[in-house]
């Protein structure tokens, strides 16, 4: 009987030893299973894991604003116009066709339009709404749409929501990480109108547009009879302007 209990302590004690080797095994590996991290070491875990976290193979992106229709006979319509194409690890302005210019340059321009702008805005593709930088939902265009003023057309998407002034973009993985909180924010240049005051400025949102895991600063920027986009990057804990365009006016 004795010699059975020495047995049976043994065995404890093995066990017991066995359990705690898992344990150090898996807090040297990170490897938990069913919920076996205690709840407060989970959430440092999903802020050092997700937060800030860079999106791999971003890829090129065009980001839309949207519009209601202004006009007598398109205020039941709804459209999504390009603001700013990232193509590249560049910024660049959305291109447009001018109507009645027959040049080669404008020939160049409108078919580098086409080229650039009309997958995204055919009937059936697919846009994705953006909120405060995340995405929110998938909407479908209805059609495309030649959005301009004047002599010049930007290609954009006809679409079925009406969204007030969101951003939104074709590329699947912009979206889909937390941000780092923005601390602080650039200061904008007052820019004084024609008649004594100044134009209003407004910051529309941020989003992760290169993937690096921090937010880019999209602001819309009143002109005499036109908006164009300002885009700010923060690199190395400073702020700096990567891109000026996407106007839309007379």
């Amino acid at each position: 009987m004795k010699h059975f209990k020495q047995i049976l302590m043994l065995s404890i004690i093995f066990v017991s030893a066995c359990e705690q080797t898992k344990t150090n095994s898996k807090e040297k590996t990170g490897i938990y299973e069913n919920n076996e991290l205690p709840q407060k070491d989970t959430t440092k875990k999903i802020v050092e894991d997700i937060i800030g976290e860079p999106i791999d193979n971003v890829g090129n992106s065009i980001l839309y604003t949207s519009y209601e229709g202004f006009e007598e006979n398109e205020q039941n319509n709804a459209y999504a116009v390009p603001i700013v194409v990232f193509y590249n690890n560049k910024y660049l302005d959305p291109p447009t066709c001018e109507f009645g210019n027959n040049s080669q340059s404008a020939i160049n321009d409108c078919k580098r339009a086409k080229k650039i702008l009309l997958p995204s805005v055919r009937s059936g593709s697919t846009l994705f709404v953006l909120d405060n930088g995340a995405k929110s939902y998938a909407i479908t265009v209805i059609g495309t749409k030649e959005f301009g003023f004047s002599d010049w057309t930007r290609y954009s998407a006809h679409i079925k929501e009406k969204l007030n002034g969101s951003i939104l973009t074709d590329n699947p993985k912009i979206g889909t990480n937390k941000l780092y909180p923005i601390k602080d924010k650039p200061t904008l240049e007052r820019r004084k109108d024609n008649e004594g005051g100044y134009y209003q400025d407004k910051l529309l949102t941020n989003v992760d547009i290169d993937g690096d895991g921090m937010p880019e600063l999209i602001y819309e920027c009143e002109e005499y009879e036109g908006t164009f986009y300002i885009i700010y990057s923060n690199k190395n804990g400073k702020w700096k302007k990567i891109y000026e365009g996407g106007y839309q006016g007379v």
